[in-house]
């Protein structure tokens, strides 16, 4: 072999790893940036999935408190009134709850705000159905006053579940418009 064929196969040996090693990072890069995006459709779909079981369990939530907003009108007030309100009715909530980063940050805020005004309602609920069932147990000459308190009770509560209904409303809307982006 000539020094000169000797220098050719050098050169073309430095050549080929110089491409091959570029080829190779070529291929990292490529194979990082799959990855990534992968990543991120993935992160999309999980925001889409828990915006709508959000919006189903709100939507069941609604529904709720029509059913005992219109048992309350039925019935002239909490005295009669009498549902199941030990149920879980957030069942969804609190299995999601620390997946809630998924959504942006100021959805995320609101969702758990809405939840926290939904559980004072329940709260409200519970106490004025409790005062009312305890109304017979009190002497008859506080029961005028447990009226009293059974009726602002109702009223709050009322009052509060309204207000809570238009923001939950609100929200449901919310999280179907990040659940059609998903």
């Amino acid at each position: 072999m000539t020094l000169a064929a000797a220098i050719v196969a050098i050169v073309a040996a430095l050549v080929g790893a110089v491409v091959g090693g570029l080829l190779g990072l070529r291929a990292v890069h490529t194979a990082d940036h799959l990855q990534q995006a992968r990543e991120e459709r993935q992160r999309v779909e999980e925001r889409g999935h828990l915006a709508r079981s959000l919006v189903a369990e709100i939507r069941g939530l609604l529904a709720r408190w029509d059913e005992i907003k219109a048992d309350f009108e039925k019935q002239s007030g909490w005295t009669a009134a009498r549902w199941s309100l030990e149920e879980s009715y957030f069942s969804v909530f609190e299995s999601v709850g620390n997946r809630l980063s998924l959504l942006p940050p100021d959805l995320a805020e609101r969702t758990v705000s809405c939840y926290v005004k939904m559980k004072v309602v329940l709260d409200n609920l519970r106490l004025a159905t409790q005062a009312a069932g305890n109304r017979p147990l009190v002497q008859p000459i506080l029961s005028g006053k447990v009226d009293a308190f059974v009726r602002a009770a109702t009223e709050r509560a009322v009052k509060y579940a309204d207000d809570t209904a238009s923001f939950a409303q609100e929200l449901v809307r919310e999280l179907e418009a990040v659940a059609e982006g998903c």
